[in-house]
């Protein structure tokens, strides 16, 4: 049977266990509000330095320590540290020595004597005021963080506060991990934005026709502010016309693997037409399929062209002036000369006139008649006015197809047309370089009118007929050559061949003909520039194909391919 001092005693331990149970769920308690609260004010910060600042002065709180410092390793033997409860950090240079060392591996170390720490000699600001210290490692990553608690007690802290420390440790550092990746999104994205608003390229976002996103460069080219175009329909920027031809475009679902190239026209604020190219690709933007649009300013490129164009077309007249000047020359000559005997006709005609009014004699007016022989001036004077009018129908004809092969059109200068008539227009223009080493030869199909610019289209044929002729001259030959064209068309497409029997194209020269600047002839004889201006004319500016078959000393074929109807040009195009 126990005694009375035996119960009393174990009364008092069961008094204890139970103030001892009570204490650790208070620190409990504590321990875990603190954590909520620490956890709470990380959420809210957006530096580096201001959360590591807020949660020092939160677990201060929790703890109380007098002051702490925040070390950071920036070279493997040296840490750089600041005080981290003032306003000014002052920084410290800590060498990584002695208990840093155990730090590193991210358990919680209590420092009883401060003045011990190799870290600390020299720093007398710690080592002269403080006595303990609390080391623990708060982020691990590649510039590893410290945290030092440091306190006047040599006795002050417990291995309970190591435990809240080692419990808050992983939140802090992935909360520091998020915070630095997300500065540097921030950071990375204010540089996309920088180098993607100072590109020359106007750059936007689409997502099926509305603008997600405008750089600068849209604006200046388009004289819209990113206000005015955000959020707004694509096809404010066109004409009603080029809008129906771009709806398809831009409301494709599927692209090809290689971006796309269109070219079109828009109108800026203050009314001016612009010439765009543009490309499209197809994006995710913000988890949703969406079209990344780059944007040029083709205008001064488009002048240019058809400045090279119609100099191009100039030089072309020069160079064939004396051959027209040859065929105007000819109908001129006989025109002339039958003028002159109708004036002779003329007036032996009014002399027999003026007899029969004067003159009763019909004897005196027969001999007159007979001497004129005016029954042949009658008939002669028939034959000579259909001669002339032949003569000056051919020097219209002549003058009518130089006046619209050196006719400047607008870019955008398409209508209906019959391309025969072009063809044989231009054979009339070029005569005089082939009727001496040539025969033409055609066969121009039944075909419908197609929809092209008609001036840009007799300049290519011009080129190819004119190529053709040259060529065969270059072989000084004296049997005459050959120069065959050929229309035909399907349900799609009117196509043209132009074929010579000429000395063809060296294989190593297919690849080259249509590139600027790039000609097989003599100096003076031609730029380089005819075959690619064609190129230009028949691919890019029609939605067509031109396509060379040769081989040496049997000659060369030109097969153009251009779409007949409107609708069919704009898909192409």
């Amino acid at each position: 049977m126990k005694s009375e001092v035996q119960i009393e005693e174990e009364l008092r331990e069961a008094l204890l266990n139970l103030e001892r149970s009570w204490e650790t769920e208070k620190l409990l308690k504590e321990e875990y509000s603190g954590l909520v609260e620490c956890l709470h004010t990380m959420a809210g910060q957006s530096s580096v330095n201001a959360l590591l600042r807020t949660v020092v002065r939160q677990i201060k709180g929790i703890i109380g320590f007098s002051e702490a410092v925040i070390l950071r390793c920036e070279q493997p033997k040296h840490y750089r540290g600041f005080i981290a409860t003032k306003e000014e950090l002052k920084k410290v240079i800590i060498p990584c020595t002695g208990i840093l060392k155990k730090a590193i591996k991210g358990r919680p170390i209590s420092l009883y004597d401060i003045s011990q720490a190799e870290e600390w000699r020299g720093v007398e600001t710690v080592s002269m005021r403080f006595s303990s210290a609390l080391y623990m490692l708060i982020f691990g990553g590649q510039s590893k963080l410290i945290l030092v608690c440091l306190h006047r007690d040599p006795n002050f802290f417990t291995q309970a506060h190591g435990n809240f420390l080692k419990n808050l440790a992983p939140s802090i550092s992935q909360a520091l991990t998020n915070l630095i990746t997300k500065q540097r999104l921030v950071e990375s994205e204010r540089e996309y934005r920088i180098l993607i608003d100072g590109a020359k390229e106007g750059i936007a976002i689409i997502a099926g026709t509305k603008f997600l996103y405008i750089n600068s460069s849209i604006t200046r080219i388009t004289g819209f502010s990113q206000q005015d175009l955000k959020g707004k329909d694509v096809f404010q920027l066109f004409g009603p016309e080029e809008g129906k031809r771009l709806q398809e475009i831009f409301t494709k679902e599927t692209r090809s693997k290689e971006n796309e190239v269109f070219e079109t026209r828009v109108k800026n604020t203050q009314g001016q037409q612009k010439f765009i190219e543009f490309t499209l690709a197809s994006i995710k933007y913000k988890g949703a399929p969406a079209n990344l649009l780059f944007l040029r300013d083709i205008t001064e490129k488009k002048e240019l062209q058809l400045q090279l164009i119609q100099s191009q077309k100039l030089e072309s007249i020069g160079q064939l002036a004396a051959g027209i000047a040859h065929e105007i020359n000819n109908p001129v000559g006989f025109v002339a000369s039958n003028c002159y005997t109708l004036r002779s006709y003329l007036k032996n005609i009014k002399e027999i006139i003026n007899l029969y009014r004067s003159s009763k004699d019909d004897r005196l007016i027969k001999e007159k008649e007979k001497e004129y022989d005016l029954d042949y001036i009658l008939e002669d004077i028939e034959s000579l006015s259909e001669e002339n009018a032949k003569g000056l129908e051919r020097i219209t004809t002549i003058v009518q197809s130089l006046k619209d092969f050196a006719h400047i059109e607008a870019e955008d200068s398409f209508n209906f047309t019959d391309i025969n008539k072009a063809i044989e227009g231009t054979l009339l223009i070029a005569r005089n370089e082939f009727k001496y080493s040539a025969e033409i030869s055609m066969e121009l199909g039944d075909i419908p009118e197609i929809y092209c610019n008609i001036s840009q289209m007799n300049q290519v044929f011009l080129n190819l007929i004119v190529n053709a002729a040259q060529a065969i001259k270059s072989q000084n030959r004296r049997d005459m050559g050959r120069i065959f064209i050929r229309t035909y068309g399907d349900d799609s497409n009117v196509y043209c061949d132009i074929s010579d029997d000429g000395p063809g194209i060296q294989p190593e020269n297919l690849s080259k003909i249509f590139d600027p600047f790039f000609t097989t002839k003599d100096v003076g004889v031609g730029t380089g520039l005819g075959l690619n201006i064609s190129y230009d004319i028949v691919v890019n500016k029609h939605g067509g194909d031109i396509q060379v078959r040769s081989e040496p000393d049997k000659g060369a074929s030109f097969i153009l391919k251009l779409p007949i109807r409107k609708e069919m040009f704009s898909q192409d195009a």
